[in-house]
This record gives C-alpha cells, structure tokens and sequence, in this order.
C-alpha cells in the first residue's frame, strides 16, 4: 500500500501555484507555464516535504466548444528526505488531463498524473501514477474544485485514496 499505516488519514502539504498563458486564448491550441510551490504543512507520516519544493511545468492544451484536453510536463525540485522508508529526491512529472462542460458553470475532471524519482531508493517504488475524477465550479472568475482519486502504481506518495480541495481565481482575458 501507501507509505504509512494502514488506515492513516491527515491533510497533506500546502500547495500554491500560478500559470500564465502564452498563447491567445481564442486559439485551440494552447501553451502555458505553470510554477507551483509545495509548502511542508502536512504531517511527517503523510508524506509531507521536508523542505519547500517547487514545481515548473509547461501545459499544453487543445479547447473544443464543451472540452478541453491537456498535456502537462515538468520537473519537481525537492528537499531530498524520505517518504515512509523510500528515500526520495527531485522527480520528472507527467499528466494528462479533460475537462468537460456540464452546465454552464459546473465542470466534470478526469486527470492522470504521475512523476519518476530521478534518486529514488528502492526503485521498484520510483513512477508514482495517480487517478483523479472532479468538478468545478465557476463563479465569475473564481473557481472551486472538488475530487478524489486513488494510486495505479505503489510508488512513493501515492495513497490508496486522495481527497483533493481548490480553489482558483483566474483574471478576465484582457480587453481586444
């Protein structure tokens, strides 16, 4: 299983992050930057970080009239420590992810997300993959999302169960 007991339940790790678009938005196609920072608020048995770490990433997306389809890659420099008894350290991050219309306000989400441990110890646990389904709800610029999820590989971090809360705040485009 997971990297602690049996039955552990706690909150995780803080998590901010801002992403800027590169291109118009009124293309379909799409390039983002992303940085996120981790911050070690979670518990020790939790898999909480033991120093800050950073996520840049770079998001490409395709957006349809009802769906848009993303592909993100990144890098996650982090403290090196351990996660339960795995020695951990800076990783290759991966996802993929859909996002689909339902009402005019309220978004259903699928998202696959995984990383590779570049110092990983064993390395039979370095590809954590993760399965995720959510909603969303915009108001006015502001956006609430809502989702669970469980692990597909037994890599480091990756619990049986994940409970995931947001909340976003994005802009309005600027003017033409």
């Amino acid at each position: 299983g997971d990297d602690g007991e049996d039955g552990d339940v706690g909150a995780g790790d803080l998590r901010l992050g801002a992403k800027v678009r590169l291109t118009p938005r009124a293309g379909a196609v799409g390039v983002a930057v992303a940085l996120g920072a981790t911050f070690p608020t979670g518990g020790a048995r939790y898999g909480s970080e033991d120093g800050v770490a950073l996520d840049p990433k770079v998001v490409f997306d395709w957006r349809g009239d009802d769906v848009v389809l993303a592909l993100s890659l990144g890098y996650r420099m982090r403290p090196g420590g351990l996660v339960g008894s795995v020695a951990v350290g800076d990783e290759l991050r991966f996802g993929v992810g859909v996002e689909g219309r339902l009402a005019p306000t309220v978004t259903m989400l699928g998202e696959l997300e995984g990383g590779h441990g570049l110092d990983v110890v064993p390395a039979a646990r370095a590809t954590p993959i993760e399965l995720r389904l959510g909603a969303r709800i915009r108001l006015d610029a502001w956006a609430l999302t809502v989702g669970a999820g469980t692990r597909l590989t037994d890599g480091y971090g990756a619990p049986d169960v994940r409970l995931v809360v947001g909340l976003g705040w994005a802009p309005p485009p600027f003017p033409p």
